[in-house]
C-alpha cells in the first residue's frame, strides 16, 4: 500500500490553524493501493469524452483524468440519491462510482432515480438519523445487502427521505452513533450550516460511507483492507483546496474563511439593528 503523497508534502506545509492541521493530519493517515499524486493533479487534463479541461475528473461525464486504484468490491450495493440543488461539481459523492462498481449515484426525481427505486428490496437499509434509526454498530451486517444514502444539504435531505415515490421511510434506518468507534469530525471543505456548526457527526457523504464500511468490516472480524481507496478523490480534492489556501497569504483555510464571513455578517446585522433602534428612539 502507498501512503497518500501528502504524507511527504504536508510536512513542508505550515498549517496556520487547528482546522488546517487536522486536515493535513487526516491526509497523513490514509493509505491507497496506488500512488495518489496531488502535485500532478494540480494540472488540468482534457476529459476523454467532453474534451473539457478538468482536474481529477469530469463531473459531467464522470470520467477520471488521473490513474485510478483497482475498483473496490464492497460486498454490498450502495445507492446514493443526490438532491438537484447539490451541484455535482461540489458533491463528494459524484466520483464514487469510479472507485467501485457497487456504487450508483443518481439525481433525485430523475428517470434514473425512479428506475433505481425498483431495486430496493429486503436487506436494504437507509442511512439517515431518523428517530427510529439504530446505531450502525448494532446492525446485523450479514443481512445488509444495500445501503441508501442521501447526498444533499441537511435542509434538503428530509424532502428526499419523505418522497412518497421512493418510500425510503419504509426502510430500516441506521446512523453513525457516538459509540461506533469512528472519528466523527469532518474534514470536508464545505462548512455545515451555522445552526449545526458545533454538532459532531456531520460528515460528507463520502466520509459517512467510508466510516460505515470500516465499521462493517470490523464487525465481521475482517481487516479494513483497501477501504481508504473510497477516499481517493476526496483526499486529492482536500489536498488541492488546502494547498490553494496555503498559497494565498490573505486567507487561512476554507473553515476559517467561512467563520470570518459569518462574523462579518453578524457584525453587519448588529450595526443595522443598532441603527434601527437609534432611529426609532429619535422618533
Amino acid at each position: 500500500q502507498a501512503y497518500f503523497c501528502a504524507h511527504h508534502a504536508s510536512a513542508a506545509m505550515s498549517a496556520r490553524c487547528e482546522a488546517a492541521l487536522a486536515a493535513l493530519t487526516f491526509l497523513d493517515t490514509l493509505k491507497f493501493s496506488c500512488d495518489a499524486d496531488a502535485t500532478r493533479s494540480l494540472q488540468r487534463s482534457d476529459c476523454p469524452d467532453s474534451g473539457k479541461a478538468v482536474r481529477l475528473y469530469c463531473t459531467k461525464c464522470v470520467q477520471s483524468v488521473v490513474p485510478l486504484p483497482k475498483p473496490l468490491d464492497l460486498g454490498l450495493q450502495v445507492l446514493i440519491f443526490r438532491h438537484p440543488k447539490e451541484a455535482a461539481a461540489k458533491s463528494s459523492a459524484t466520483p464514487l462510482p469510479l472507485l467501485s462498481r457497487d456504487i450508483e449515484v443518481c439525481e433525485w426525481q430523475s428517470d434514473n432515480c425512479r428506475a433505481s427505486c425498483s431495486a430496493l428490496g429486503p436487506g436494504t437499509w437507509l442511512v439517515f438519523p431518523s428517530q427510529d434509526a439504530i446505531d450502525a454498530s448494532l446492525v446485523d451486517w450479514s443481512e445488509v445487502t444495500r445501503l441508501v444514502l442521501v447526498d444533499s444539504r441537511w435542509k434538503h435531505a428530509r424532502a428526499v427521505v419523505e418522497d412518497p415515490k421512493l418510500q425510503l421511510k419504509q426502510l430500516p434506518a441506521m446512523k453513525l452513533g457516538p459509540n461506533d468507534g469512528v472519528d466523527a469530525r469532518s474534514c470536508f471543505w464545505r462548512s455545515a450550516t451555522e445552526k449545526l456548526a458545533d454538532v459532531r457527526g456531520l460528515l460528507s457523504t463520502t466520509e459517512c460511507l467510508h466510516s460505515l464500511l470500516q465499521l462493517r468490516q470490523r464487525s465481521q472480524g475482517g481487516e479494513e483492507g483497501r477501504l481508504d481507496d473510497l477516499l481517493f478523490f476526496f483526499a486529492l480534492r482536500l489536498q488541492l483546496v488546502v494547498q490553494e489556501y496555503q498559497d494565498d497569504p490573505d486567507r487561512c483555510c476554507p473553515w476559517c474563511t467561512e467563520n470570518q464571513r459569518r462574523r462579518a455578517v453578524h457584525a453587519g446585522n448588529d450595526r443595522k439593528l443598532k441603527e434601527e433602534m437609534a432611529t426609532a428612539a429619535e422618533k
